[in-house]
């Protein structure tokens, strides 16, 4: 079955129920239903949501950006250089790991040569580790630990890559 794209708009910050501007970091609900034969996204303050309308197409959960700035993201050569100055600082290879998955996303890095086990340099005893191998512009190769973050860091890591990415005024750790 072909894909179909309907021209739905964006995400407005307005509370689609009570008509009040949802804050920054405050969770809210899209919900796509089909009126009068258009396709309309309507967003929805966690407080005014119930359940899916039964005309809904589909709906989730999101929560509005803490953009302080212009929203508009970092471009792909600062963080490109971020990734690079970033590779031998242990302390933030969650977060470098996170930022190659963002440039991947937006097709400025490709994969290279996927996922390999590598053998730690610094301990012979050590276990392999995970690692995505990545080729940026000019055929430049990356290394990637694969370090997802833990589930008690994945909120303030996120909230740094917000940061790096939007400007929102969190500086990264």
């Amino acid at each position: 079955m072909p894909a179909i794209d309907f021209p739905i708009r964006r995400f407005t910050r307005r509370c689609a129920v009570s008509d009040r501007a949802l804050a920054p970091g405050e969770a809210y609900y899209s919900v796509i239903v089909e009126e009068a034969g258009d396709v309309v996204r309507r967003d929805v303050a966690s407080d005014s949501w119930s359940s899916p309308p039964a005309n809904a197409l589909g709906w989730w959960r999101a929560t509005v950006p803490l953009t302080a700035g212009t929203g508009q993201p970092a471009p792909n050569e600062v963080l490109l250089r971020l990734l690079h100055q970033w590779e031998n600082e242990p302390h933030r290879h969650e977060l470098r790991y996170l930022l190659a998955l963002l440039l991947l996303r937006r097709r400025v890095l490709r994969m290279g040569d996927g996922l390999q086990l590598f053998q730690p340099d610094d301990e012979d005893t050590a276990e392999p580790t995970a690692a995505l191998s990545l080729t940026g512009p000019g055929g430049v190769r990356y290394r990637i630990d694969a370090r997802a973050p833990s589930a008690e860091r994945r909120d303030d890591v996120k909230e740094q890559l917000m940061a790096i990415v939007y400007g929102t005024g969190a500086k990264p750790a």
